[in-house]
């Protein structure tokens, strides 16, 4: 691994970027705010689609690693014409849709160090280029993957592919967040709108990376344009999908700087070029819409950028100065920080058109400027109507719910038909009792809802009802569960406030806490170990029952005002 600072911050006009692979999480909301101050960046497609004329879009079956045969390879003349076109970062594909990897992974032969004469890993030279230019650098991957099998349906609960594939992708995962040091951000491909969210759980796939690397923002490309399980909103601009002015989101826009007849974002020839003045265009209006810029600079088969595209952001760069009078990134909608991925879900009394399972299937897609990909679970009925979803196991600490609306079109407007404007969330143990948690009201847009309460809840089953509903009838894009503040476990624990701590004599707990101005002991008739948790689920000590009395704030940290206590087996 490369021996790169834990503690290395980069100045960003003016903001704090921490970029420290860390133990320590930055909220989420600074980093979103840091890294909309980067706002130009450098999508660098490069990989054995260089060398084969196209992309799995022009060729769905992966060709032979042997295609892979570059003569030579200079990441530096990548960074010094991002630099020069006053970008700040990178964004490399590691590897596309047929799966071939351009770093050195213990996972498949299918690689860039099993062929040709240079074996160089890639990946390296691409952050060890970037960073000696002041750069980020961003990675993007490839969950589908054709030659090694990564790939199903979303239709039904299965959970098939992930049991087969599991160490495979935490394992590539886990060399790429680990051997090439701090990672400002991930943009993942082939996941929402190829198998969905539930095939391959977001649930452990965000919980897996954050704990490599809790400061990496995470990007899906599902064409939403929503803050739906994603850190940072994507737009995909060649599909004519374009960042709305007035928007508040953290987001990026990507775009290729050469049109090609291949339509392929590697590079196959070259073609039209995208002008200087149509460059600095999108710099001036992204930059007030919050949206980072990501332009597709695809390097030839020779490892170098063509010079006409050198030339082009050279120049564009030199006539564009980034607004450091901009206010800052607006304080973020709150998000599902720690999602739980559900195994099924079951429509209320009332019939409905689409299986419940379409709540919860985790796909979107974008295919146009007005066409999308969804499964919308529609009741039959006028509310109220309702959704149960079954987390599979009894959950602790669940505190808020996303509720994704139709992305659909009507002509040329969002179809808002359907959308939920009041609601009511209760939550059960054994799907008979439920008790309700929150309730409130919606508009009727299409944007992504969030629902929070307090005090943290526990139970398997929790029910959406829709009690009122734009239209006369009720519809559903996607339903989230997880928590924001709190990790949810399927392990029982107590959750104790600091103010509560320090006016708490004793509880009537399991473990019988004795508390006194901040100082606690078990109850020496449990003899046991006892743990502490941080609000990640993290240990942070481990003591023995023996009588003595030690301080929570000195022997056991706190994080974010709350404890975390869980007696020993």
């Amino acid at each position: 691994m490369n021996q790169i600072s834990l503690k290395r911050w980069v100045f960003v006009y003016g903001t704090l970027f921490f970029t420290a692979a860390s133990l320590a999480a930055a909220p989420l909301d600074s980093l979103q705010r840091a890294y909309t101050q980067l706002r130009y960046g450098m999508f660098i497609c490069y990989g054995i689609e260089t060398f084969y004329g196209g992309d799995y879009w022009n060729n769905p079956k992966p060709p032979a690693a042997s295609v892979w045969n570059p003569s030579a390879l200079n990441c530096k003349n990548w960074a010094d014409a991002a630099k020069a076109a006053k970008m700040k970062y990178g964004l490399f594909t590691t590897k596309h849709h047929w799966g071939f990897c351009l770093w050195k992974t213990s996972t498949t032969a299918y690689n860039c160090m099993n062929s040709g004469a240079l074996r160089t890993d890639v990946v390296q030279a691409y952050c060890d280029a970037f960073r000696a230019d002041s750069l980020l650098p961003g990675l993007y991957y490839s969950m589908f993957d054709v030659f090694d099998s990564v790939d199903g349906g979303y239709g039904a609960f299965n959970r098939t592919l992930w049991n087969k594939k599991k160490t495979y992708i935490e394992q590539q995962l886990r060399e790429l967040l680990t051997n090439y040091g701090p990672i400002p951000i991930l943009v993942i491909d082939g996941w929402a709108w190829r198998m969905g969210h539930n095939a391959v759980p977001y649930q452990e796939i965000r919980e897996f990376v954050k704990s490599l690397q809790p400061n990496c923002l995470i990007s899906d490309h599902d064409g939403v344009g929503r803050p739906w399980d994603n850190d940072v909103v994507m737009y995909e601009e060649p599909k004519g999908v374009y960042c709305p002015a007035g928007n508040a989101l953290a987001s990026n826009q990507g775009q290729c700087i050469v049109s090609q007849a291949s339509g392929s974002w590697f590079w196959t020839g070259g073609g039209a070029s995208m002008t200087v003045a149509n460059i600095r265009t999108h710099l001036v209006n992204l930059e007030q819409r919050y949206c980072n810029f990501l332009l597709n600079c695809p390097p030839t088969a020779g490892g170098v950028l063509d010079q006409r595209i050198i030339d082009t952001i050279t120049k564009a760069g030199s006539g564009w100065t980034p607004n450091l009078n901009r206010t800052p990134l607006p304080t973020q909608p709150h998000a599902i920080e720690h999602p739980i991925t559900p195994i099924a879900a079951t429509s209320g009394s009332g019939l409905s058109a689409g299986s419940a399972w379409n709540a919860i299937d985790g796909y979107n897609d974008v295919l146009g400027a007005t066409t999308v990909g969804q499964n919308l679970w529609s009741a039959t009925g006028a509310p109220p109507q309702s959704v149960t979803i079954d987390l599979g196991a009894k959950y602790y600490n669940i505190e808020i719910l996303g509720y994704l609306p139709r992305q659909d079109y009507s002509g040329s407007n969002r179809n808002l038909t359907g959308n939920i404007t009041g609601y009511v969330i209760s939550i059960s143990d054994d799907n008979s009792a439920f008790q309700q948690v929150a309730s409130g009201t919606w508009p009727a847009d299409s944007s992504y809802k969030i629902a929070e309460w307090t005090p943290v809840s526990s139970g398997r089953y929790v029910r959406l009802q829709a009690t009122s509903a734009n239209g006369n009838t009720v519809v559903i894009n996607e339903i989230a569960l997880g928590g924001r503040t709190h990790t949810p476990t399927t392990t029982p624990v107590n959750v104790f406030e600091r103010s509560v701590i320090g006016s708490m004599s004793r509880t009537s707990a399991p473990e019988i806490m004795l508390n006194i101005e901040g100082i606690f002991a078990l109850n020496s008739r449990a003899a046991s170990q006892s743990f502490v948790y941080d609000v990640t689920g993290k240990t942070i000590k481990r003591s023995v029952a023996n009588g003595s009395l030690p301080y929570l704030g000195r022997d056991f940290g706190m994080a974010r005002g709350v404890y975390i206590f869980k007696p020993g087996d």
